[in-house]
């Protein structure tokens, strides 16, 4: 029993104000769970369009929505289209040299060009290799570039995830991926070799590629590792392409790339 002049809470039952408010709250709490549910569910789907986004970033008739800026990406197109047999870009960190390295490897392991493509193509399912400097950059740099997340269904990378078959995961590295098969518009597969570079020059041969990414350049045996990509792609007519900071100053590596030697 109340004491004088004590309040009593108004109990919340149906059709007293006390019950009105707590509807209400719950209504509000509902709504705004709905709409983060809603939220999360675009940004998935946006996420699965990753490959088609970044197709139009880079087309030369794109229009910048903010800054009305045009054809903002054509030194990354540039990069791209080279039919060079080695293209790089050493450049600073956060300018989209991963994102361009991911893109590139997407077109030639789907078959998938945008219509402003020109550069290299292949017509025929591909056998590619992408490397990183150590398990763990390559994770979260290159295979979180062209899968996405981790904790989701791969497919909000730059691969769509109607083209990814299958993924085979890295000994000792529960985290990373090894392999991954993608769907080629031929009909084919693909398969793309997810390699570090920490692992050395002898795990850079073998047999013939038609595609080789190399992101970030290692302390050791970077020239050496390259030249290992470049052999394997001198009998299919591929490519190597190279994005990293060169972060080691004038390396074997740099100095060859800036004084534009013959090929190894």
């Amino acid at each position: 029993m109340a004491s004088q002049g004590e309040v009593v809470p108004e109990k919340p039952t149906p059709g007293s104000r006390a019950g009105v408010r707590l509807g209400s709250a719950i209504l509000e709490n509902q709504k705004l769970k709905e709409l983060e549910e809603l939220q999360a569910e675009r940004r998935r789907r946006v996420g699965y369009r990753k490959f088609e986004a970044y197709a139009a970033s880079y087309s030369p008739d794109y229009v910048h929505p903010e800054t009305g800026e045009k054809d903002g990406y054509a030194k990354h197109r540039r990069l791209m289209e080279s039919k060079t047999t080695t293209s790089s870009a050493m450049s600073s960190n956060r300018c989209g040299k991963s994102a361009a390295g991911a893109f590139e490897t997407t077109c030639h392991a789907t078959g998938n060009y945008p219509s402003w493509w020109n550069g290299i193509r292949f017509d025929k399912p591909v056998s590619i290799w992408v490397a990183g400097i150590t398990a763990k950059s390559t994770q979260e740099v290159i295979q979180f570039e062209l899968l996405g997340e981790l904790n989701t269904s791969f497919g909000t990378g730059m691969i769509p995830k109607d083209s990814i078959i299958g993924t085979k995961r890295m000994q000792g590295h529960t985290d990373t991926v090894e392999t991954i098969y993608v769907r080629h518009v031929s009909g084919g597969v693909s398969v793309i070799g997810v390699k570090s570079m920490e692992q050395g020059r002898s795990k850079f041969q073998g047999t013939g590629k038609e595609f080789c990414w190399l992101d970030e350049e290692p302390d050791r045996e970077a020239y050496d590792i390259y030249a290992e990509c470049k052999a394997r792609t001198m009998t299919t007519g591929g490519k190597v392409l190279l994005t990293f900071t060169p972060l080691k100053g004038m390396s074997e590596l740099c100095k060859w790339l800036i004084d534009k030697k013959s090929d190894p």
